[in-house]
């Protein structure tokens, strides 16, 4: 199960004799104490993309830490101890703290929106700088600018900075009749020189997918079916691939050129490789070329039928110098 961590600003000589740890801090680290039900006691933030706990005397790294979040709460406390519930925003306010919100793992999926999500957002009255991401399912809801304007950015008045992205999952029976891309890109309307993208893809005839981010993408976490347009995203360190049609090796090509820096690549997929006869030539054609993932690291293929098992861990067709965990 996905662990969530929410901790509140510390220096490291703090949590040290708080929480009797020896050892020296990692360097150039941020550190927080947990005050959420899971997660470590404490952690540290570098570059504000890694994520370390400390065990023994030694800091460890987090390689599946994602969506880090960073804000200020209201507490009743200027300490307040470690909530022995998953409810951690129900404080009364009175002083307010820095605070970071960490989810292990970019595949986890938000069903509580209304619920859980939008009341944290409401309490961030002082925040500056919002950097969302969001994988939603819904009953049907459009994220576009009237909910954006009404559900989030009327109640930070002093927000100047949104980095979002945002990922709605939608059952076919709950879409609206008509939807395009316009639809969702119109969250550019309530904050001045900033770019919006969007992509709708239908990962079966039962499911919709669709993405909203700011221009350029800037997040290390993505989850997209073999629909996603052709683009390159420098910036995805971890993809999670999920769909139910039959993926040959062109797809596997337009994924390592797709994302030259992807380092976890996890794949949902148990249809067999089976295709027509001239989607079997135009691949056969392909498959005499080697296709190179140089950054890759973890490779998860446990959900796969095992053609694609066979696919990835032959040399002779995918080449993987870096890899160091396969998951099967």
């Amino acid at each position: 199960m996905p662990k969530r961590a929410v901790g509140i600003k510390r220096s490291w000589e703090e949590l040290k004799k708080e929480l009797d740890r020896t050892g020296s801090g990692y360097p150039g680290a941020v550190y927080f104490k947990t005050i959420s039900a899971q997660g470590p006691q404490l952690f540290a933030i570098v570059n504000n993309d890694s994520v370390f706990y400390n065990d023994h005397g030694k800091w460890h790294r987090y390689i599946t830490a994602c969506n880090i979040q960073f804000g200020r709460m209201e507490f009743n406390s200027s300490n307040p101890d470690r909530s022995k519930s998953e409810d951690t925003i129900s404080q009364l306010q009175t002083n307010e703290s820095d605070w970071v919100f960490i989810s292990h793992n970019g595949q986890d999926i938000t069903y509580h929106y209304h619920e859980l999500v939008v009341p944290l957002l409401h309490r961030m009255a002082h925040l500056e700088k919002l950097t969302l991401y969001l994988h939603i399912n819904t009953d049907g809801l459009l994220i576009n600018d009237t909910h954006l304007q009404n559900e989030i950015l009327i109640h930070m008045p002093q927000l100047h900075t949104f980095t979002f992205y945002i990922s709605i999952e939608i059952g076919a029976c709950k879409l609206p009749r008509s939807i395009s891309p316009d639809d969702i890109q119109k969250t550019s309307t309530n904050i001045k020189s900033i770019r919006t993208a969007c992509v709708i893809e239908s990962l079966n005839r039962f499911t919709t997918m669709c993405h909203a981010y700011l221009f350029p993408f800037s997040f290390t976490h993505l989850n997209i079916s073999s629909q996603f347009p052709n683009m390159i995203l420098n910036s995805v360190t971890h993809l999670y691939v999920k769909d139910s049609i039959s993926l040959k090796h062109r797809f596997v090509m337009r994924i390592s050129k797709a994302f030259p820096m992807l380092m976890c690549f996890s794949l949902r997929n148990s249809t067999t490789q089976l295709c027509n006869d001239h989607a079997m030539t135009t691949d056969e054609n392909l498959s005499n070329l080697i296709i190179e993932y140089p950054q890759l690291i973890l490779l998860d293929l446990r959900y796969v039928n095992e053609d694609y098992v066979e696919q990835f861990l032959l040399e002779t067709k995918i080449y993987l110098p870096r890899l160091t965990q396969r998951r099967v």
